[in-house]
């Protein structure tokens, strides 16, 4: 092998310049639609494998649509759309366009319903009444008659409203889309035809306070209540009241129109005087009357201590007259006398010491008053006589003995039973020593009571005190009952007796008399009203045993023993064998006590002080001597035993039926019992 032959020798070499740059390959046009073909149909296929097949439905059925945001593709009436929110709009004809975002959910199908708002309607509504209120769904939208108004779509609630028609109410389906339509309403009258007439005619008709017209005439009035007036010169107004009824016409029966009133002024000398017209009493003078024209009219004049004076008128219609009437005075002469001689005389307030003299007065009524400091007042409504002379004679009180006089005489108790007033006064109690049957215990004292005060007209009853203590019983004496009900109580202590009165007391609403201090039972100074015992010296002036000349009875009869007749409840005949004494030649026909007030009054009114049952008095019993008059005397204020004063059924002798006599004692005993007394409050006693 040659391999010399073959040798490669080296030739010089020089590299070129290459452009370090890389070059952009360059596809073919082919290669580039192929590409793009690849991709388009890798991106239908992806396309046509993600979507989802949707149906719209709209409404109206006519109306177009499309999707104007994201990707679909069109397949007869489906629509293929990737899931996610796009947006469509549709349009039709008579609707308002839409436009909504959907959200397309991943299914394999989905529907969507597109609803489009149709247009308003054009709605034109004409009534019977020109001018009526329109309102649709509440909203006013103009008066009758309304053309093309725009109203929405669906169904409506039509109102008409008019002041001379009753209101309508409606409903209307409206088309909308534009679509006109047309509403015609027949409202109902809310008049009646009220017909109206007047003798004379030409009167002014005169409705709720407007002119209407004048007589004869038709009106057409709303309906309801109206009130009618009718004027006319020369004639007094007719009114009337009228239920007006829509469509229902009315003739009213014509109205009589009266002559309008006369008008008189009358006045009379002097003023003041009753006027009567026609013997209708019309008021007092200066006067200004109204009075029917055309008829003759008589008018008197009347006045306390005037003659009556008349007139006679006969007026035009609208006529104004002044009648001036004088009348003549009536006089009597009156005169006054008083005691005290120099007291004051008023005459209506002003004074008039010609009175005294006497005075020539019109027969009217004058107010007389009478006074005098230290003096109560007197008044008195007097008239004088005609043509006489009438004299008046006053005796004032003292203003101690006005006050005694204003008083009440009699009182009742809650349970019915009276007591009567007492008046002050002054009283001797006990008896002289040299008296005959005289005790030692009728020390003489002289007393004087201050202040009135009431005492009971009869003792208490066994009624009145069982209503306090129903266990209360009195027992027998002997054979004689002293339980019966209209009997005097017995046989309870004092302390009981002022229990009783205490208990009255509240039970009348009044304050208890009796408060106890360290357990015994004091009279309350000053005296309250409640009830209590009379006092030794009270029960004394309740006998009246004084006479005018300050003389004692030895009994409350008289001086003689036994009783000239009937007089009290006392140991008599009857009671022979009862008891150890009796009035011999005395009858009373009571063995034991009596019914209360069976026997005679004293002259106060007042029953059995002497006999039927000795009473219990407010005192504590005392024989301490007095040189001096005392007042309002109560007794000592401490003690166990009480005063116990007048006679009973059981005492005969001598000493015993005295107004002098006096017992004592404390606790029960079958023939004493109690009366009330009552102080008078202080505020009355200066009424």
């Amino acid at each position: 092998m040659n391999d010399h032959r073959d040798r490669i020798e080296s030739t010089p070499f020089e590299a070129p310049d290459l452009d370090q740059t890389p070059q952009r390959r360059r596809l073919s046009k082919v290669a580039i639609f192929l590409s793009g073909a690849g991709i388009a149909l890798a991106a239908i296929g992806w396309f046509l494998f993600t979507a989802t097949a949707v149906k719209f439905v709209t409404n109206p059925d006519e109306a177009t649509l499309a999707v104007t945001d994201g990707f679909s593709y069109r397949l007869g009436d489906q629509w293929l759309i990737r899931p996610g929110e796009i947006a469509v709009a549709a349009i039709a004809e008579g609707y308002r366009p839409l436009s909504q975002r959907v959200e397309i959910l991943s299914a394999t199908s989905q529907q969507v319903e597109l609803v489009l708002d149709p247009l308003p309607g054009l709605l034109s509504i004409s009534a019977n009444a020109i001018g009526a209120l329109v309102s649709v769904d509440g909203e006013v939208i103009g008066d009758t008659p309304i053309n093309d108004a725009l109203i929405e779509a669906g169904i409506r609630s039509v109102q008409l409203t008019h002041p001379r028609f009753k209101d309508l109410s409606t409903e209307v389906e409206i088309t909308g889309r534009n679509v006109k339509q047309a509403l015609e309403l027949e409202l109902l009258p809310a008049w009646a035809d009220i017909t109206l007439s007047s003798m004379p005619e030409g009167a002014t008709i005169i409705v709720d306070d407007a002119e209407a017209g004048q007589t004869p005439t038709t009106l057409e009035l709303l309906e309801g209540q109206r009130s009618i007036q009718l004027s006319l010169a020369g004639f007094k107004p007719a009114k009337t009241m009228i239920e007006v009824v829509s469509s229902i016409q009315q003739v009213l029966p014509p109205f009589a129109l009266e002559p309008a009133d006369a008008q008189v002024m009358i006045t009379t000398t002097p003023p003041g005087a009753s006027i009567q017209l026609d013997g209708q009493y019309r008021g007092q003078s200066p006067i200004n009357l109204a009075v029917t024209p055309q008829q003759r009219l008589a008018i008197t004049a009347n006045k306390a201590g005037y003659e009556p004076s008349e007139a006679t008128l006969f007026l035009a219609p609208n006529e104004e007259k002044q009648l001036s009437m004088s009348l003549s005075p009536q006089q009597g002469r009156l005169a006054v006398s008083t005691l005290p001689a120099d007291a004051e005389i008023l005459m209506d307030g002003k004074p008039a010491p010609d009175l005294r003299q006497g005075m020539d007065l019109v027969s009217r009524p004058y107010v007389i008053t009478i006074k005098k400091t230290g003096y109560a007042e007197v008044t008195e409504r007097v008239t004088p006589i005609v043509g006489q002379l009438q004299t008046l004679n006053f005796e004032l009180l003292s203003l101690e003995a006005a006050r005694l006089a204003r008083i009440p005489a009699r009182l009742l108790t809650g349970q019915g039973s009276p007591l009567q007033l007492v008046k002050p006064g002054t009283v001797q109690l006990g008896a002289p020593r040299r008296a005959r049957g005289r005790r030692s215990n009728e020390i003489e004292r002289e007393v004087a009571i201050s202040q009135p005060f009431y005492i009971g007209r009869f003792e208490v009853t066994n009624r009145e005190y069982l209503e306090f203590d129903p266990s209360h019983e009195p027992g027998l004496l002997g054979r004689i009952l002293l339980n019966e009900r209209d009997r005097p109580v017995v046989n309870l202590s004092w302390s009981r007796a002022v229990e009783f009165c205490n208990w009255l007391s509240r039970r009348d609403a009044l304050t208890p008399a009796y408060t106890q201090v360290d357990g015994e039972w004091q009279l309350t100074q000053p005296f309250t009203d409640g009830y209590r015992l009379p006092t030794e010296s009270e029960w004394v002036l309740a006998l009246a045993a004084v006479n005018q000349a300050n003389d004692k009875p030895t009994f409350p009869w008289g001086e003689s023993l036994t009783p000239a007749e009937q007089v009290a409840n006392i140991a008599d005949a009857s009671a022979t064998g009862a008891v150890p004494y009796i009035v011999q030649g005395y009858d009373d026909g009571f063995r034991g006590p009596a019914p209360v007030g069976r026997f005679p009054a004293n002259s106060l009114g007042l029953h059995d002080l002497t006999g039927n049952a000795a009473e219990w008095v407010n005192d504590r019993y005392s024989v301490a001597p007095s040189k001096s008059v005392e007042t309002d005397r109560i007794g000592p204020v401490s003690g166990d035993v009480f005063v116990i004063r007048g006679s009973s059924f059981l005492m005969g002798r001598f000493g015993e039926l005295r107004t002098a006599f006096r017992d004592f004692g404390q606790e029960g005993r079958q023939d004493v019992g109690f009366r009330l007394a009552r102080s008078i409050p202080t505020d009355a006693r200066g009424q």
